[in-house]
């Protein structure tokens, strides 16, 4: 007895990884009737009526027989519509109706896609990881949706030929006429608008030399930063010049940041890998779910788009508080677990945050001239929606004040770029200068690159070279600010960067000063 038998291979996400699936359909003797098992969710069951649909008006006939389809491993949950393709295939190819070219060499195919009722094949989320798990499983062929060709592209490299399809009919003729001769070799580049390029640029602030200095020294060392001002002081505008300033990523950044934003569904129709550090700046009404993410399948939330990146969090007072508290375990781990009842994951979720607020309900506590009239207590209230253990994570902390009358001028006559002393494109070469120094420092001690404010060492006073008469200085201002230990670490990992940014070997009593002062009091009558 011929069995009549399809397989084909697809892919899953799980988290941010793709996981290799294959697929199978058995035609067998029994009534007719359509069967899916491997632990498929609902919009896998579903798919039973599209696919018959999309068979019957591409010009198929659906078997008039018992179909078993089988998705392996079947001991792990599988959702969404990207097996809809495979599966079709599988029973056109089970039925006889398509025939594998020679070239397939008895080589198992790769293909993913959802299935519109006439057949049309429609993009899904994930190419980017999906196409990287068919990869390392060294498959050499891959079938995708027209609209996915670019962002599948991007994961391979050479050995992978890839085709895109617009429809089963399409991909039917694909599979019998033999697949064209593309490789992925040759990732194309991004052609979106780079962030970078729309980002104000520094040297259009004026009046806010030591609110650039910080978030110079956020960007210089990835340290958190929180900005209270009054409305209008420019906490959004000077926030928004970071994707100017920061350098690029590396190629194995680029990789994981594309694989994160893929999963997300963010790629469809975008060729080439990101390149530029993510920017995201949520509404103050953000939910606790949007931010670390989830949810069936489970999706990376803003922890996770914002990897590599930053997070721009404005009216931080004005989030709920349970919100603002979630952001405790990102900035100490640099990921986020997510536990439900059907999985366990861990995202990756290491972003620089830049957090601001009115630092009372009118929000002119700052400003000269006693134009607030909230009282103490007011202002407590207000801050105190910033919890402590949040406040203990933030390595910096400013005041900003509305530009004098001379600069608010100048907002209106900008200097030219010959004439600033600092510019976006000067800044982002200082900060990598400083950022190649701390990889240096770590390369000679054999650990692992990374920013001063994610280093983490026993011997942190010797790694980062701080010598005795300033850990002593540090040890006072502790004492005196009553700092955490942690606060205190983060004051010395600030003092290292300060000095790095100055291009500075040794580090001095005056950069501790100067990282003393990016910390600010946040209660009237209350401690640091």
């Amino acid at each position: 007895m011929h069995l009549k038998y399809g397989r084909f291979c697809s892919a899953a996400i799980h988290g941010i990884e793709g996981v290799l699936i294959e697929i199978e359909v058995a035609l067998l003797p029994g009534l007719p009737s359509f069967e899916i098992v491997g632990l498929g969710d609902s919009a896998i069951r579903e798919s039973r009526n599209r696919i018959k649909a999309a068979i019957k008006n591409s010009g198929f006939a659906f078997p008039s027989s018992r179909v078993t389809a089988s998705l392996a491993p079947a001991w792990m949950r599988k959702e969404g519509s990207a097996f809809d393709l495979p599966l079709a295939l599988s029973i056109l190819v089970a039925s006889s109706q398509v025939q594998l070219h020679p070239s397939f060499n008895n080589q198992l195919p790769g293909a993913f896609g959802e299935l519109g009722l006439d057949g049309t094949i429609r993009p899904i989320p994930g190419v980017f990881n999906r196409t990287a798990a068919i990869h390392q499983a060294e498959l050499r062929h891959l079938l995708v949706p027209a609209d996915n060709v670019a962002e599948a592209r991007t994961s391979a490299s050479a050995g992978l030929v890839i085709a895109g399809a617009w429809t089963l009919a399409d991909s039917a003729r694909i599979l019998s006429q033999g697949m064209p001769e593309e490789s992925g070799e040759g990732i194309p580049q991004p052609v979106r608008p780079g962030l970078a390029a729309r980002a104000p640029d520094i040297r259009m602030i004026q009046g806010q030399a030591k609110a650039i200095r910080a978030l110079t020294l956020a960007a210089a060392g990835w340290h958190p930063l929180l900005m209270l001002g009054s409305p209008g002081s420019g906490k959004t505008v000077l926030a928004s010049t970071l994707p100017g300033i920061l350098p690029p990523l590396d190629p194995d950044e680029a990789r994981m940041v594309t694989k994160i934003h893929s999963a997300a569904n963010r790629m469809v129709g975008q060729p080439g890998l990101v390149t530029e550090r993510p920017f995201l700046a949520p509404h103050s009404g953000v939910t606790r779910h949007a931010l670390t993410g989830g949810g069936s399948p489970p999706v990376p939330g803003l922890f996770s788009l914002s990897h590599l990146g930053v997070l721009f969090l404005d009216e931080l007072t004005q989030m709920d508080s349970s919100v603002v508290d979630m952001l405790r375990q990102p900035l100490e781990d640099r990921e986020i677990h997510l536990s439900r009842l059907r999985y366990n994951l861990v995202l990756p979720a290491d972003f620089l945050l830049v957090a601001a607020a009115n630092p009372c309900r009118c929000g002119e506590y700052f400003e000269p001239g006693q134009r607030c009239h909230c009282t103490p207590d007011a202002v407590a209230r207000h801050l105190g929606k910033i919890s402590g253990p949040l406040l203990d994570r933030l390595d910096l902390a400013i005041d900003i004040r509305r530009p004098a009358p001379d600069d608010l001028i100048k907002t209106v006559q900008p200097q030219s770029a010959d004439q600033a002393t600092m510019s976006s494109p000067l800044l982002r070469q200082k900060i990598a200068a400083a950022w190649q120094i701390q990889t240096d420092r770590c390369r000679a001690l054999g650990k692992e690159p990374v920013l001063n404010g994610r280093f983490e060492d026993p011997d942190l006073a010797g790694v980062l070279a701080i010598p005795p008469a300033v850990l002593r200085l540090a040890g006072q201002a502790a004492e005196r600010y009553h700092l955490s230990v942690r606060s205190y670490q983060k004051l010395l990992r600030v003092t290292r960067t300060i000095a790095d940014l100055d291009l500075s070997g040794t580090v001095t009593p005056g950069h501790l000063a100067e990282a003393l002062g990016y910390r600010i009091n946040l209660f009237p009558e209350g401690e640091l």
